[in-house]
Formats: structure tokens, sequence, C-alpha cells
């Protein structure tokens, strides 16, 4: 079963990239690495969202921020790889 598959069936949906500034790139793949940076949870108008759990943000909050996260890199990687079935492993 494929990546994108097993991420439909788990009720996943992959969001989509906002467009490039200049000369921004979402990844770059060197040497069988794919490298991701610079990426968070972005409000509806594309800016960072930035907090403090417990202080501004609660537990679910950061939570759900750290799911959107997390999709917003598999987009990322979908994007640069052409299909997530090519990921091996992901090193943190």
């Amino acid at each position: 079963m494929s990546f994108e598959k097993r991420l439909q069936e788990m009720g996943l949906e992959l969001p989509p990239l906002p467009k490039p500034v200049a000369n921004y790139v979402p990844g770059l793949e060197v040497g069988g690495f794919l490298y991701i940076s610079g990426q968070g949870p972005r409000n509806s108008d594309g800016k960072f969202i930035q907090g403090i759990v417990g202080d501004n943000l609660t537990v679910e909050e950061a939570y759900q921020h750290a799911r959107q996260t997390g999709l917003f890199l598999l987009s990322v990687a979908k994007y640069q790889l052409g299909s997530l079935d090519y990921i091996q492993q992901i090193v943190k």
C-alpha cells in the first residue's frame, strides 16, 4: 500500500505548499538525502505561529500545530521527490 493511501485511510490530507518567494526552495536533495528546513505551523495568512505552551498556547493547540508541521513536511517531501513512496527513513 502506498504512503499516500495510508495517509488517506488515516483521514489525513497533505496541505498545499505556499508559493516560493525569491530564491527560496522548500527542500534540497543531495546525495540521496532530502534536506528540509525552515518549516513550522502557519496561520491562514501564511505567517508562522509562535507561542509558548502554557503561556499563550494550550497543550492541545501545540499538538495540532506539531501535527500540521509534520504534514507540511510530508507535502514538501512529495513536492521534491514526486512521491512519498521514495522515503525510506526519516532522520531528525
